[in-house]
């Protein structure tokens, strides 16, 4: 058990899936919601290194909310390979 530690410091990082949930379903009085986030205002704690799945409104599509530190997060939005597949901040209404 001790080799585990002595290798260096252990990056971790966590995933949730709210997709399927039926968010977008739920009627408020005032009515269903156009967008769903679990991101919180200032002065909240932040989570880093969690990454959040939710399903879009329409289309079919995911949200992907990811919490990285700056460098990280400039190096996971120049990548070609996760461009050629995703939109980076994309407008959800």
């Amino acid at each position: 058990m001790g080799e585990i530690g002595s290798v260096g410091p252990i990056d971790n990082y966590s995933f949730t899936s709210w997709c399927n949930m039926g968010f977008y379903d739920i009627d408020f009085v005032w009515g269903k919601p156009s967008w769903i986030t679990g991101l919180v205002g200032d002065g909240a704690p932040v989570f880093m290194n969690l990454v959040t799945l939710m399903d879009t409104k329409s289309d079919g599509g995911i949200e992907a909310w990811v919490n990285l530190d700056q460098g990280d997060m400039e190096n996971l939005q120049g990548s070609q390979e996760l461009l050629a597949y995703a939109s980076v901040d994309p407008s959800p209404i």
